[in-house]
Formats: C-alpha cells, sequence, structure tokens
C-alpha cells in the first residue's frame, strides 16, 4: 500500500498532566517508511514553542505510530491556541552498512547520505536556496520576485517572525519558481498601533489590525544589470484579528 494523505494521518491527544500540552503523532498506514521533513507552527497565541516553520528529520516505519511534537501554553492559567502543518515524503527502505572492502557499497552509501543531507536542506527551508551569488549567476533567466503566502493572517498576541514565515520566490522568464530568495534584503513595516517590534525581524500582534512589509533585494549584492529588477519590491500584508 503506497503512502497517500489517506494513509499518512496526523492524530493528536491532550496531555493529562498539569501541563495541558498536546502532543502530535504520525501513524503510518502504508507498507513504505516514510519521513515528517517539515512541521509549522502557525497562528500562534500563548505557546512555549517556536513558532514558525520547524525542520524535522522523523522516520516512522510501516504500522507504526510516531510522536513528532509537543505543544505547550506560555501560561497554564490561560488557554492557548495554534494552526499545525506538516509534509513529509516517503523514504527508501533501510539499506545494509556495506562489507569491509566493498568499495562500490562505500560509495553508493556515501552518495545516499549526501542525498539526504540536500533533502533536509530542502525541508528546512522548503525551496531550493538562492544566495547572492546564485541570482548573480542566473543572470538573465532571473525575471521577478513575488511573495508567497501575500497575506498572513496572526492571532491577537502571537508574533510573527519574519524571515521564517514570510518567503520571497525568484521566478525565471517562464514563469516558474527558480527557488526562494536568501540574499541581502532591505524591508520596512508600515506604521500600525497594531504591532510592535520585539527584535528586528519579530513581530508581535497586541490588537486586531493590518500592516503590510516591503522587502526587496539590495541591489549593492548583485550586478548592475540585475539592479533594475532588485527594485520592485515585493509586499506582504499582516492581519491580526
Amino acid at each position: 500500500m503506497a503512502p497517500s494523505n489517506q494513509t499518512i494521518i496526523l492524530d493528536q491527544q491532550t496531555d493529562l498532566g498539569l501541563s495541558k500540552a498536546r502532543v502530535s503523532y504520525v501513524r503510518n498506514g502504508s507498507t513504505v517508511p516514510i519521513v515528517v521533513t517539515q512541521i509549522s507552527i502557525l497562528d500562534c497565541q500563548n505557546l512555549k514553542q517556536f513558532c514558525g516553520i520547524n525542520a524535522k528529520n522523523i522516520r516512522v516505519e510501516p504500522g507504526q505510530r510516531q510522536e513528532i511534537i509537543r505543544i505547550e501554553p506560555q501560561d497554564i492559567s490561560r488557554g492557548f491556541n495554534y494552526r499545525l502543518q506538516w509534509r513529509w515524503r516517503a523514504a527508501s527502505a533501510r539499506a545494509k552498512p556495506p562489507a569491509p572492502g566493498d568499495t562500490v557499497g562505500m560509495r553508493r552509501a556515501a552518495t545516499m547520505a549526501l542525498l539526504d543531507r540536500f533533502r533536509l536542506e530542502e525541508a528546512k527551508y522548503g525551496d531550493k536556496i538562492l544566495s547572492s551569488n546564485t541570482l548573480t549567476v542566473v543572470g538573465d533567466n532571473f525575471a521577478s520576485m513575488r511573495a508567497e503566502p501575500d497575506t498572513v493572517r496572526i492571532a491577537v498576541g502571537s508574533r510573527l517572525y519574519i524571515f521564517e514565515q514570510l518567503r520571497v520566490l525568484a521566478i525565471d522568464k517562464t514563469g516558474k519558481v527558480m527557488g526562494r530568495v536568501r540574499a541581502s534584503m532591505q524591508w520596512s513595516v508600515a506604521r500600525s498601533p497594531a504591532f510592535r517590534f520585539l527584535s528586528p525581524d519579530t513581530l508581535q500582534a497586541d490588537a486586531a489590525g493590518t500592516t503590510t512589509v516591503t522587502m526587496r533585494l539590495n541591489s549593492m549584492a548583485l550586478l548592475d544589470t540585475l539592479k533594475a529588477k532588485t527594485m520592485a519590491p515585493v509586499v506582504f500584508t499582516i492581519i491580526a484579528k
């Protein structure tokens, strides 16, 4: 039975202890092992855990149930809330280690380890990462940028980690996504009494309201031929309810 959204199921249960923790499990009802690669905690309110994208590498064997995250309130006397998103992929069966002297097997194992490392990097960021140097190399093929998502909704009292939850994607001439931009950025937030800074890249929603985040590439990090393209800003809208 192949893994699918019908056979790979997320279970949640509440801890009966004083912590009031909510524990999430993944149940693998297929006959193929899977790996949970990413867990995102969104729309956070009164949480002890980091709110945003969390890279994972949790393997769940066929027919098994595995804990993937435990979420607790910051203040146990108050209610807490959040929204959970997660990603998984099918995993290969565990290979036997190569025998001593098996150079071919050792090379194959080293290749698989390298591929696993690449997959972990992709899981960490959710995209191929494009640095300033990479964007310079792709040159004229780099056509534009866009925000994904272009609107973020958070609960009053929760925090937004700008460089974790807001993504800028590079688009080529055909409209295809080339990857996530991780180059030097300039950004600004429209003034709003509903939001305040807790750190240079962290906003907290203190009241219901709307603001915008404007981001653009730092043209000093790129070639002159790309400077005109970097001047087009990418705008995110943040709505607190």
